[in-house]
């Protein structure tokens, strides 16, 4: 007998890798899916349908059907992927215990063998469950247990009423910063329910998939721990050990990355989150203060690349603009230049020199400066010629197009 489709999971990443491409490449064919097997496929597409009904666009190609996530950004107060988060499973008795907890718990306090005697005993749960439930939702913020003449007594807590002005902010909150999924789970229980205020002209609604990888990093980096980390590939699992220093988020892609450095490495390093499959978090490290002082001074160096070793390398460009028509390009360059310095040379002359770890990722800012450049130089030999190379390239390819 065929397995009962089930649209709830158990754990988000078995869902992870087909909602992105889903959204980020759509109208791909099962078989160009290399995740996992054709029958995972079809169950994850048809979960998806299930999560986005009107956000699902479909085309058929000979006797292939293929999907896509059609989601308009400019149109959304609240992130769709959201329902993903929504959906885990569970068993008959975490339902039950999960209601009957609160109903329970709701007005006093009661220890183990007080909630055991007001359980329906037909149930048939062992005391086991019910004390690692407890257990769990204690962890969770959803119990308090305090603890009388050695016996642990276990209370609800009741989440408190927000008001207007607080419930808009966490709206805000919820679409822009990582970890968005709780603001959206405390909005779910509020007995008032706002429309949003807020739409976003750049939004990045699929990251928000690896916010259970955020919230281990962030936890991790508070608490000053190491962590381990497995990493997706196609071809087998990789873990590093690693001591994460901080998140940061591209203003121009959304991608999240988090900085630190590997086991027995002096450098740092970057890894996307979306490339995480999931956080173990270790034990205390005692070097975290240090490491973390080194790459507060350290940061003003990076440019995109964060990973290669802590020499810098100097870069000198000039640049003609006319200093009173094209104003904006002058502010651009200062606000968009990250550390490097612009200075006034001569009439609509004017040099920007940055120092960086790594050159390479300084291309593309150049690259939006052709016609203007005047003069380059680097320390580091080859990176003029190279990009001039690359320029040359771009420039041969775009004359066979014409």
């Amino acid at each position: 007998m065929a397995k009962e489709f089930q649209e709830l999971i158990k754990n988000i990443n078995t869902i992870r890798p087909y909602a992105r491409d889903f959204y980020i490449y759509g109208f791909k064919t099962r078989e160009e899916f290399k995740q996992k097997s054709i029958r995972s496929y079809d169950t994850e597409r048809r979960r998806i349908e299930s999560y986005f009904q009107s956000n699902i666009e479909s085309e058929i190609n000979g006797s292939k059907k293929t999907v896509r996530l059609a989601i308009d950004s400019t149109d959304l107060s609240e992130n769709p992927f959201f329902s993903i988060w929504k959906a885990k499973s569970f068993t008959k008795n975490d339902i039950y215990l999960h209601f009957m907890l609160i109903h329970l718990l709701k007005e006093e306090s009661k220890n183990l063998q007080e909630i055991l005697r007001d359980l329906d005993h037909e149930k048939l749960i062992e005391e086991g469950t019910v004390r690692k439930k407890l257990s769990e939702y204690v962890q969770l913020g959803i119990l308090k247990q305090t603890k009388q003449k050695k016996v642990n007594y276990y209370k609800l807590i009741r989440f408190p009423e927000l008001s207007s002005d607080f419930l808009t902010a966490i709206q805000f909150f919820k679409e822009v910063l990582p970890v968005g999924i709780l603001g959206a789970y405390i909005l779910n229980v509020q007995k008032v329910s706002l429309k949003s205020p807020f739409i976003f002209k750049h939004f990045y609604p699929v990251h928000t998939l690896d916010d259970q990888v955020a919230f281990d990093l962030l936890t991790a980096i508070r608490l000053k721990k190491q962590v381990e980390i497995h990493l997706f590939t196609r071809m087998k699992k990789i873990s590093k050990s690693f001591l994460p220093i901080k998140l940061l988020v591209s203003s121009q892609t959304g991608r999240r990355y988090v900085m630190g450095r590997t086991a027995g490495s002096h450098n740092f390093t970057s890894f996307r989150l979306d490339h995480i499959e999931s956080v173990k978090v270790l034990g205390v490290d005692e070097d975290f203060d240090q490491v973390a002082a080194e790459f507060k001074d350290a940061l003003p160096y990076f440019w995109s690349n964060m990973n290669g070793n802590l020499k810098t390398s100097t870069f000198r460009m000039q640049v003609r603009i006319d200093e009173y028509r094209e104003t904006y390009l002058i502010d651009r360059i200062k606000r968009e230049g990250r550390s490097g310095k612009l200075t006034k040379i001569g009439p609509n002359l004017f040099e920007y020199e940055i120092r960086l770890f790594d050159l390479a990722g300084i291309k593309p800012f150049l690259r939006t400066f052709i016609g203007r450049i005047v003069k380059m130089e680097a320390s580091r030999k080859d990176f003029v010629t190279s990009f001039l190379k690359e320029v040359s390239l771009m420039y041969e390819f775009y004359e066979e197009e014409h």
